[in-house]
């Protein structure tokens, strides 16, 4: 009884709930599918319409008008050639376009960025272009027949002589189909979505819609209408019932969009389903609580039953047993584990000797009195000629696989890498192979048997280019090497070892040898009288401002070689600073926020950082000029929207003097096409639609404190009394004169 009692309420509440929520959606149905189908109509004329601006900058390119209209222009190939790049470039800017043709009057050949010269004679595609309606129209979308076949749906455009204004030629753009629908299916979701022209012929739809349902009479009558826009539900012959809704734009498309009203009620067979969810569950657990009683009650043995068997479950002590033989085979594997860790960090860490060796490199004073004791204590020779080599990593930053604090690890590597080759005994000499902190590996090196320095120094060439060869070759990792010179006592290693890294230093001016010994540079021919060059980093700046990176590129690596003609490390670190310094004063001086740039990024610690001059072109390229752009972006987004802040300003005060879009773009020194998409981006809305709900701002503050007449009122505001009343109802769900009577009364 208690489950009838739930579920009697249960059903005719959900009947209730899903009767009033039919109506509602059916009410709702309209105005979205409305809302969706003028952003469709928007997302799809913006297509259009860019098809149909490009054709148009490319009909009136002076290349192409100068080329067609130039004698002999069809038998000059190098010019068709031409003009065959120019279309193919247009092209393969827009994935909706599969063949731009060309075709001027008397020719017997076109022009495709598809198929290059075609003859006419040839190819019966180029009878598409003798099936265009010229005499009509300067320019149109329509089906032609070839094209139709392929799956292009063909805009041709008329080419006019900019001097005469004669007719020479037609530019033919064919136009993907099959893209152009799956953007409409993108967009349509369950809806069937088509655009007709202004003869109203279908120009395409989405995906299975089915051209019968605008065949109808009734549909054609309602497609008829004069309105901009309308909706309604129609029936068709069969009785099925469909939403109908149509967007109509200013250059004669028609947008429309058909849901069938079932699909709309699927929506609410959630309702259905749960209610007879609600009620399988209660009668289910009804059941359940019933049969669980019942057993309670008439199965006493069967609880008796149960109660022994968990008493009597299971042989505890075997079940210890093979916890403690599990416990101790696994403190035995552990053991073992730690114990090759162990071995493992003994032998990587640094002996005696090699900490020796390091401090000596370093020249330690604490070694300075027991040289020659702790030399006796490590056997090494104290005597001898010796020469260090220095290993260092190049643009590490590139590798995707290591992180900056991997330099260490890689060193390591570098380190066991060269004391393999080191070991091989292919080069005639031998030394001690040393890990540093700083992510470099160096070796100390003396010649295996006596030999000459001149003999010795070729042999540490040959095994620094070998180290190189085999750390790009064998670990993909590239390294640079420099060697310091020789000398007569292990005490001077410290100097080599200094002389070695400086040889390094001969990256930063461009020298990409990979070996570099410390004589290498010739001071002799240095340019002593260098000096900043300050005007290419004012171009460089310029061209950063004007968001040109590639001209930007250019000139930084102008600046490179400018400065890197001095050789001097020292000079040439010192101009990328001020060129840092220069483009942050720069940016400053646009605008940008200097202490959140300078408090959130270490700039001057990461140019310290780069040791290459790939490395900090690199690092400007990648770092700072995209810094640069970004926080230059960021202030020029705030400036434009202030424009249009001050535009929807003065629109608000001047909407009745009808304000134009031209008229407010060059109020704040914009191009209309651009301020125009710049005021949708800012306030979600066009700017006619802005416009008018201004109007409709002023013609309310007319309704309630004037007794104007309501065509009186529609003209002030620059309508027809017809059309301010279904505007006004439109954005405010009532009536001019409803308004008038609701907000007086208040």
């Amino acid at each position: 009884m208690s489950c009838f009692s739930i579920c009697i309420p249960v059903v005719i509440t959900g009947f209730v709930y899903y009767q009033l929520s039919m109506s509602k959606a059916a009410r709702q149905a309209i105005d979205q599918n409305l809302a969706n189908l003028t952003q469709v109509k928007d997302r799809t004329e913006e297509i259009l319409h860019n098809v149909e601006q490009d054709s148009f900058q490319l009909a009136m390119d002076p290349q192409m008008n100068e080329a067609s209209l130039k004698p002999g222009y069809s038998t000059d190939y190098l010019v068709q050639n031409k003009l065959i790049d120019v279309i193919t470039r247009k092209r393969n800017m827009n994935r909706l376009i599969g063949d731009i043709m060309l075709y001027r009057f008397g020719d017997d050949f076109v022009l495709s960025s598809e198929f290059g010269n075609v003859l006419r004679k040839r190819n019966k595609m180029t009878d598409d272009i003798f099936k265009i309606p010229i005499e009509s129209k300067r320019a149109q979308w329509t089906w032609l027949p070839y094209g139709k076949e392929k799956g292009y749906l063909t805009f041709w455009r008329q080419l006019t002589n900019p001097n005469d204004g004669s007719n020479w030629g037609i530019l033919m753009y064919q136009v993907k189909i099959d893209v152009l629908q799956n953007d409409l299916k993108d967009m349509s979701g369950t809806a069937a979505l088509y655009v007709r022209d202004t003869q109203g012929e279908i120009l395409f739809s989405s995906p299975g819609a089915s051209p019968a349902l605008l065949a109808d009479s009734r549909v054609k009558d309602f497609l008829g209408s004069e309105d901009s826009a309308k909706n309604s539900y129609i029936q068709d012959e069969r009785g099925n019932t469909y939403l109908y809704t149509y967007v109509k734009t200013a250059l004669g498309r028609t947008y429309v969009s058909v849901i069938p009203r079932e699909w709309i009620a699927r929506e609410f067979m959630w309702i259905q389903w749960l209610v007879a969810l609600i009620v399988i569950l209660v009668v289910g657990l009804s059941i359940g609580i019933t049969m669980l009683h019942l057993r309670r009650i008439y199965n006493p043995i069967e609880q008796l039953i149960k109660y022994g068997e968990q008493l009597s479950f299971g042989n505890m002590r075997e079940t210890v047993e093979n916890e403690a033989s599990f416990l101790k085979e696994c403190m035995d594997h552990l053991k073992d584990e730690t114990h090759k860790i162990n071995s493992y960090v003994s032998r990587i860490e640094p002996t005696m000797r090699e900490k020796f060796l390091q401090m000596l490199l370093e020249w330690n004073p604490l070694i300075r009195h027991s040289l020659n004791e702790d030399c006796l204590t490590h056997r090494i020779h104290s005597s001898g000629i010796y020469s260090v080599m220095v290993v260092d990593i190049e643009n590490l930053h590139k590798e995707g696989r290591f992180l900056k604090d991997d330099e260490p690890i890689v060193a390591y590597s570098a380190a066991n890498m060269m004391n393999e080759l080191l070991q091989t005994g292919q080069f005639l000499i031998s030394g001690y192979i040393l890990n540093s902190h700083d992510g470099k590996a160096t070796a100390i090196l003396y010649p295996g048997k006596e030999m000459s320095t001149d003999n010795f120094l070729h042999q540490i060439r040959r095994y620094a280019i070998e180290v190189r060869h085999s750390m790009t070759e064998i670990m993909k990792i590239e390294v640079s090497v420099g060697i310091g010179k020789v000398y007569t006592h292990i005490a001077d290693a410290s100097i080599s070892y200094q002389e070695a890294k400086k040889a390094l230093q001969q990256r930063i001016y461009g020298k990409n040898e990979g070996v570099f010994f410390v004589g290498d540079g010739n001071k002799m021919h240095r340019n002593t009288s260098q000096i900043f060059p300050q005007s290419v980093e004012t171009r460089m700046i310029q061209a950063l401002r004007a968001g040109d990176v590639g001209k930007a590129l250019e000139e930084l690596r102008h600046f490179s070689e400018s400065i890197c003609t001095s050789e001097d490390p020292g000079f040439i670190y010192q101009c990328y600073f001020v060129l840092l310094a220069s483009l942050l004063l720069a940016l400053n001086s646009e605008g940008g926020n200097m202490y959140h740039v300078l408090s959130e990024n270490v700039l001057f610690e990461e140019l310290r950082e780069c040791r290459t001059s790939m490395e900090i072109h690199d690092w400007f390229t990648d770092r700072l000029f995209g810094l640069f752009l970004k926080v230059l972006q960021e202030e020029n987004k705030g400036k434009a929207k202030s424009a249009v802040e001050q535009i929807c300003e003065y629109i608000r005060g001047h909407a009745l003097e009808g304000v134009s879009l031209v008229q407010c773009s060059e109020l704040v020194g914009m191009n209309p096409s651009y301020f125009s998409s710049l005021f949708k981006k800012e306030t979600g809305i066009n700017f006619v639609e802005f416009t008018i709900q201004c109007k409709l701002e002023q013609s309310k503050s007319m309704l309630v404190k004037t007794d104007m007449s309501i065509r009186e009122i529609a003209s002030a505001v620059g309508f027809s009394d017809r059309h301010f009343i279904r505007i006004f109802q439109k954005y405010n769900n009532t009536t001019p004169n409803q308004f008038r009577v609701m907000y007086r009364k208040t």
